[in-house]
């Protein structure tokens, strides 16, 4: 059990000879160990978890207060991954010669972005992989390649990036921090720091960014959203143009709609698995978001992708599914004024609108499936269908032409009119 090291302690264990460890209660680390022949202070720790004693001087010649010092100097050096050895406990003593520590090998940033990136490989989409293998590799950071990733400090990579946000245009400073940031995380992680040495998640400022007023939401009308799919039905916007009759009519995210495949689709119900989905890897959800497929008014027969890309990304890989930003390109192109994304948008309005809840809406959206509860996790996919069909069928009768939605109404419930042809 520790004990507060006194002079008068260390003086009795000196006088009875007898072999024993005690170790202090005021500095962690800190022991006396004492055999037939000496006493000493020694310092115990378990670098790699393997425990090691550390001498710190003889008893009769290192006061109790120096040899506290001693400990507590060497206990910072392995909280920051380095091990002292007698070396440094030498230096330490004798003030005039140079501070000499004896270094764990731990991971440079390219060392350490390698491993990183395996485990995103893992976790998360080839797309999101792709995205953080861009920024780790970034120009801005090669001046740390070959550093370790403990001895780089905030203030350095602070400076890197305020520089590079400086002569950049828009947010790429901005969305470098955020992935560096989510890096630091994984190497301060506790089965990560033995081979990081690093302790603490990275602090980056940037310099302030010139305001810019952000942009209204926009809540397109049922109407607008009808016309955009009677061009892409006439085929006005090229290769997009099912991809986004399929986004008209079920409201679903780009990304989900494009990775669409054959073999989703049975019995009229679109089963879309969760590696497929935002909300259900973010919350770790392993069901299946269903919706009734729109067969009736949609033609795609891709295979094994329902919208296939032109062409390979690479030479010699298959032809793999339709990028989501050509989707958005489509929306650009067809000048409609609004994005992808605020089509879902539209369609909550419009729920709301029919008296429908949120939450009911956010079925449709996929805001809200997912095993909240242990009950929940066992209940059918499929439970919810027959008031997803109601709602879809309110929806796509506006969009199909089949139903009208009162101006008036529209506006009184967003705050905008219906923004015609002539005013895009």
């Amino acid at each position: 059990m520790p004990q507060l090291l006194t002079r008068r302690l260390v003086d009795d264990i000196v006088r009875s000879g007898r072999v024993t460890e005690v170790t202090d209660s005021r500095q962690p680390g800190l022991a006396v160990r004492s055999g037939p022949r000496k006493v000493q202070f020694v310092f115990v720790s378990s670098p790699g978890g393997r425990k090691t004693r550390l001498v710190l001087g003889l008893a009769g010649e290192l006061q109790i207060d120096d040899a506290r010092d001693l400990a507590r100097k060497a206990s910072d050096l392995v909280a920051q991954g380095l091990i002292p050895d007698l070396a440094w406990v030498r230096r330490e003593r004798n003030p005039v010669a140079p501070e000499m520590v004896v270094r764990r090998k731990t991971w440079t940033f390219a060392e350490a972005r390698g491993v990183y990136l395996a485990e995103v490989a893992v976790a998360l989409k080839p797309a999101t992989l792709d995205d953080y293998r861009k920024a780790l590799n970034h120009s801005t950071l090669e001046r740390f390649k070959n550093r370790p990733v403990c001895d780089i400090t905030e203030e350095e990579m602070s400076e890197a990036l305020a520089g590079y946000h400086r002569v950049q245009q828009g947010n790429g400073a901005a969305g470098l921090k955020r992935r560096l940031s989510a890096f630091w995380s994984f190497l301060q992680r506790a089965d990560n720091r033995m081979n990081s040495g690093v302790r603490r998640r990275l602090q980056i400022d940037l310099p302030p960014t010139r305001y810019r007023e952000d942009k209204p939401l926009r809540f397109p009308h049922p109407g607008e959203v009808a016309a955009l799919y009677k061009r892409a039905k006439a085929g006005e916007l090229g290769a997009a143009s099912a991809a986004v009759m399929l986004l008209c009519l079920t409201v679903q995210r780009r990304e989900t709609v494009v990775t669409a495949r054959i073999e989703h689709v049975h019995d009229g119900i679109w089963h879309i698995p969760p590696v497929h989905r935002k909300t259900a890897q973010k919350r770790q959800d392993n069901r299946v978001h269903t919706l009734p497929w729109p067969e009736d008014h949609l033609n795609a027969a891709g295979d094994p992708w329902l919208f296939p890309a032109t062409r390979p990304r690479r030479f010699g890989l298959p032809v793999g599914h339709m990028a989501g930003s050509t989707i958005t390109h489509a929306f650009l192109g067809a000048t409609v004024g609004f994005s992808p994304h605020d089509v879902r948008r539209s369609f909550q309005t419009t729920m709301s609108i029919h008296g429908f809840s949120e939450a009911a809406a956010a079925l449709i959206l996929d805001h809200n499936e997912g095993p909240a509860t242990v009950a929940k996790r066992h209940y059918s996919i499929y439970r919810d269908l027959p008031e997803k069909r109601r709602m879809l069928a309110i929806w796509q009768a506006l969009v199909l032409g089949g139903k009208k939605m009162s101006d008036k109404a529209w506006e009184k419930e967003t705050g905008q009119k219906r923004l015609l042809a002539k005013d895009r």
